[in-house]
């Protein structure tokens, strides 16, 4: 299966609302070899997650092969209504339930391969830095590992008192904050920036 294919086959498996510029389009400027998907809320595999906009999200080339530095390796960003600045618990809440949503939908997108496995919750632990945030989460890959995997976080957010917008980024990988990887993710631009 092609890597094109394959990521198209992930977002079918998860039921996701793939917008094709037709509402939303790119607002990140990175580099070409990153796949790029528009999602919108209320994200159908977490529609729990009570947000209205969209969410832009970019995969490494490297992000499905388990050999690779970069598996694993993503970015998102959320451009969302949302008043209040972000808090610890709203997003350890709303990450617990993006990755059980995710991991429920594609297991059950997958019933031909196999008995259903349905993973216990995600673990997402958060801490407060002058810029966003800091945190390592426990979720289940569903698409490659069929295991748990580890991941490190780094959450930056901007509020947009003009418009009222968030811009909450997040830069994903199991690698640890402190390895070359992390240097990548200074090629992500987010282009809707609050002057």
């Amino acid at each position: 299966m092609g890597k094109k294919t394959f990521f198209t086959c992930c977002f079918m498996a998860v039921g996701s609302l793939i917008v094709f510029g037709q509402e939303f389009k790119s607002a990140l400027d990175a580099p070409d070899n990153w796949r790029n998907e528009l999602l919108a809320f209320p994200l159908e595999f977490a529609p729990e997650i009570d947000l209205v906009g969209f969410e832009d999200v970019l995969f490494a080339p490297g992000w499905a092969d388990k050999t690779s530095d970069q598996f694993w390796m993503y970015h998102f960003t959320w451009f969302v209504d949302f008043k209040e600045p972000m808090s610890v618990s709203f997003l350890e809440k709303n990450l617990v339930e993006y990755y059980n949503g995710l991991a429920n939908m594609v297991l059950k997108g997958n019933e031909n391969e196999g008995p259903i496995s349905i993973p216990d919750s995600s673990i997402c632990l958060f801490i407060k830095t002058q810029t966003g945030f800091i945190g390592k989460m426990r979720v289940f890959d569903p698409f490659f590992t069929k295991d748990y995997i580890d991941l490190n976080v780094i959450v930056k957010e901007s509020v947009c008192q003009k418009t009222e917008k968030h811009i909450v980024s997040f830069h994903i990988s199991p690698k640890e904050v402190d390895h070359k990887i992390w240097e990548q993710f200074k090629n992500i631009k987010v282009l809707q920036e609050c002057n």
